[in-house]
Formats: structure tokens, C-alpha cells, sequence
């Protein structure tokens, strides 16, 4: 625009010119130029002009340019007007002007004239673009989109577009509503740098966003078991479409427990249980809180069950002394925790244990456990004591002139070397008593062809109670 103003004054300056004057004759005189601006700092643009020189008609002036004082070059045509610009250079450079008299072919040089371009550190623009929420969004999220600008200058100029069309305001911020952005559509700025050595003037950056929809939450529990004994814990586990998310256990209507996706305790029978969740903050998902299916837990009371303990009374140190668990009401499948002077000793599946007396008085009891099918209760057995005495190995554990043969048997057996009054007890490997009698003699005779097959043990105890023997027996 200032190069088209300092042309029509050149060129109404010369028509007056002209139009007083009679075209040019001989030799022009060559004039001086100048330039205004003379000094830039980089870069920058003059308006050139012709002073002193021959002005009038037939006068035509060629403008040259040099940057070493000896090559000179055209700036564009010879033109009738004594002005012109030298536009954007980024070097100090010379300009002069060649007047010409078309009349007479004569021409004429003026003086150069020097605009000078002081150095400067050329700097390059460089935008980024960082969205608060990173390239992927939800559709509900409000989306601040933040530049950051070096060799910005002091005052930059920026302008943000979606999809190449302006938007936002000459900020270095972009706000997106929810909503307003949908999958792919690319947010960029234009930025002008105001420093005065920016090369190229502008930076440009960009950013292709990801909107996702929101996703409805869910929610289901499950537990290990809804079917248990008096006594067990149920695990229940909720399972959710929305990690981070935050619990609430429930039980009979009633919040319980921890906020975590497990929940674990002793329920009573008739429990209803459920769970509530609600999603997390972040992610794509609705504010809503959702609730699980509920279970309801049946509880079964556990059956009465009796374990006691019994043994020799006393037994030579360094003797091997059985002591035995007598079950009743227990299922199949059971173990036995036997403790000597309240340390624990070991585990056995069948109603005895034998182990080395040592000195002094031990002090036993067990603990009996059930397993397997039914809702069984455990129990744990009066304590007995075993004293240490002073007496050969032979007669410990009672009188070994007992025994039964066949062993193994099908039908009958028979029990020797007895004392009228002892009492016999057949247990099976439950505890239970399946055979009792009295002796009535030395030997007796025992039917077990009704029994089931499987291992037994035979007790014997004096008719005073005391213990005298204990025998192993498979029935077939």
C-alpha cells in the first residue's frame, strides 16, 4: 500500500512536471537518490526516491541494485516515475537510479544510496499443542487446548482453527465444549511471531483428537458357594465393566464392608447379599451407579459331635504308648490334631497315634476335624494324662498275651488270652462302635460277616476299666 501511495505521488509530481515543462533535451542531470527508511534491523522494506534529477516528459528511470557496489541489477522495467521500493531484503544494499531522455537516448547515473540491515539473531517460531485431556476425549469432556511457543516474541498473534475454520480468540489457549468435536477432527494454530528475526514469520501446529461415546456401567456378583455349613466364609466378587471404579457392599439392605471388588464373611442362613458400584471419574463412562444381582445364602447348623481321648494311665520312658480318639456323629472324612503338653505333635485320618513317652507327666489332647459332605461340627477332646513309671517295657500298654486270628477274617474271628469280665469294643475307622461284648472267658468268638470290609481296631479293657489292648484287623 506505501509502495502504490509513493507511486501516485511520484507520478502526479511528475504529470505537474510535465505539464510545465517541455520534454527533455540533451544530457539529464542525474540527481541523487534517497531512501526512507535507510536503517532495519534483519529485514526490512524501503520506499526509494529521486532528488535533484531531471524531471519532465520523455524522462524514464531505471532503479538498480547492489549489494557489493560493483554488479548492479534491474529492479523490474525503466518506468516514467523517479520513485519506487526496494521490497523485503534481508542484506545491507545499495540503490541507485539511471535517468534516461528518450528525446536524445542520453542517459544518466545518480549517487547510490545505502540501506542498511543491522544483524540480528534469526530465530524460527515453534508451536506446539497440548489437549488437557490428551488426544483421546470422552464426548462430555470440556477439552482446553494449550500452545506453548518458542521464539514467540513478546506479543504473538494466535489463531486457532477446527477442521481449517477459525475459531477461539488471540489467545494462546482454545477451549473445546463437550461435544463440540467429534472423532478425527483436527484442531490447529497459526501462530505470527512479533520477533523482529523470525524466519519464517509463522509457525503452524496440530492436533488430531479421538472422541469416544460413553459407555453405560455394569455390574454382577458372584460368590464361591451360597450352600454352606454353620461356621464357613462366603467370598463374593463383584465383576465390573469400569476399573477404578468405587463399591458398596450390602447385606439384608444394610452397607457392609470394605470398598474393594471382594467382600468375604461368616454369613447367617437367609443372608441377602448385594453390591453397588459406581465408575470412576475418569474414563468414558455415564455418573450413574449401577447395582448387582442379589444371593441369598443358605446357611445348614452343624451337627453335634463328641471326640474323647483315651490311654494307658501311665508307661515306661522310652516305651511307644497309643492313645486313641474315640468319634461318634463325625463324617467319613476327618482328621485328628493331637497336642502333647500343648504342643502341636501331628495329624492323623485314623482315631489314634502312638508316640515315645518321654519323662514326666505328658499331658494330650486332640482336636478332631471334619471334611467332606455334610455340615458336621468339630470337637475337641477331654485331656488325659500319661505318668512315667518304673516298670519293665513288657507290661506296658497293657497285657500282649491278647490277640485275634484270622487276621484278616470274613466271617468270625476269635479273641484269646482274655480275662473273664473284659470288655471288648469294635470300632470302625470312624469312631463308631460296631461290635460290643464282655468277655465271659479266656477266649471269646466275634461274628463280623455282617460288618462292611474295611480296617477296624479292637479295644480291650479290664472289667475295672482300665486299658489293656488295642489290635488292628482288616474285615474282607
Amino acid at each position: 500500500m506505501k509502495k502504490f501511495f509513493y507511486l501516485i505521488l511520484a507520478f502526479i509530481s511528475f504529470t505537474q512536471i510535465s505539464l510545465a515543462q517541455p520534454p527533455c533535451t540533451g544530457m539529464p542531470n542525474a540527481g541523487g537518490a534517497f531512501s526512507s527508511p535507510q536503517v532495519h534491523t534483519c529485514s526490512g522494506t524501503s520506499n526509494l526516491n529521486l532528488g535533484g534529477g531531471t524531471l519532465g516528459a520523455g524522462m524514464l528511470y531505471q532503479w538498480e541494485s547492489s549489494t557489493d557496489g560493483i554488479n548492479w541489477f534491474a529492479l523490474g522495467a525503466p518506468q516514467p516515475m523517479p520513485a519506487s521500493n526496494t521490497g523485503t531484503i534481508f542484506v545491507t544494499t545499495m540503490f541507485r537510479v539511471v535517468s534516461i531522455c528518450t528525446n536524445t537516448n542520453q542517459s544518466n547515473t545518480s549517487a547510490p544510496t545505502t540501506v542498511t540491515i543491522n544483524p540480528g539473531q534469526q530465530v524460527t517460531p515453534i508451536a506446539t499443542i497440548t489437549p488437557s485431556t490428551g488426544t483421546t476425549a470422552c464426548i462430555d469432556d470440556d477439552i482446553v487446548f494449550t500452545s506453548t511457543i518458542t521464539n514467540g516474541g513478546s506479543t504473538p498473534h494466535y489463531q486457532w482453527q477446527v477442521n481449517g475454520v477459525n475459531v477461539g480468540t488471540n489467545s494462546n489457549t482454545y477451549t473445546a465444549l463437550a461435544g463440540s468435536l467429534t472423532t478425527n477432527d483436527n484442531v490447529g494454530l497459526i501462530v505470527t511471531s512479533s520477533e523482529p528475526c523470525a524466519v519464517p514469520q509463522t509457525a503452524l501446529a496440530s492436533v488430531t483428537m479421538t472422541i469416544l461415546p460413553l459407555t453405560t456401567p455394569t455390574v454382577a456378583m458372584t460368590a464361591d458357594q451360597t450352600d454352606i455349613c454353620e461356621t464357613e466364609v462366603v467370598t463374593f466378587n463383584a465383576i465390573d465393566n469400569a476399573p477404578g471404579g468405587s463399591y458398596q457392599w450390602f447385606r439384608n439392605g444394610q452397607p457392609i464392608g470394605p470398598n474393594a471388588s471382594t467382600y468375604s464373611y461368616m454369613p447367617a442362613n437367609g443372608d441377602v447379599v448385594h453390591v453397588e458400584f459406581t465408575p470412576p471419574a475418569a474414563g468414558c463412562f455415564e455418573n450413574i451407579t449401577v447395582t448387582s444381582n442379589s444371593m441369598t445364602i443358605n446357611v445348614t447348623l452343624g451337627q453335634p459331635t463328641l471326640a474323647t481321648a483315651s490311654s494307658v494311665p501311665e508307661a515306661v520312658d522310652g516305651s511307644t504308648v497309643t492313645v486313641y480318639a474315640n468319634l461318634f456323629n463325625f463324617s467319613l472324612n476327618y482328621s485328628i490334631d493331637w497336642y502333647i503338653n500343648t504342643n502341636y505333635y501331628t495329624t492323623t485320618t485314623v482315631p489314634y497315634m502312638m508316640y515315645t513317652k518321654g519323662p514326666g507327666v505328658d499331658v494330650i489332647y486332640a482336636v478332631a476335624n471334619n471334611s467332606g459332605g455334610g455340615c458336621y461340627l468339630s470337637d475337641t477332646t477331654n485331656t488325659i494324662t500319661i505318668s512315667s513309671i518304673a516298670t519293665s517295657v513288657g507290661t506296658v500298654n497293657g497285657d500282649r498275651s491278647v490277640s485275634i486270628y484270622p487276621n484278616p477274617s470274613t466271617n468270625t474271628l476269635k479273641v484269646v488270652g482274655l480275662a473273664k469280665g473284659d470288655r471288648l469294643q469294635l470300632m470302625n475307622i470312624v469312631g463308631q462302635a460296631a461290635l460290643v461284648r464282655e468277655a465271659n472267658s479266656t477266649e471269646e468268638l466275634l461274628d463280623v460277616s455282617e460288618l462292611p470290609a474295611g480296617n477296624y481296631l479292637l479295644n480291650v479293657h479290664s472289667a475295672d476299666g482300665s486299658f489293656k489292648e488295642v489290635i488292628h484287623l482288616t474285615k474282607n
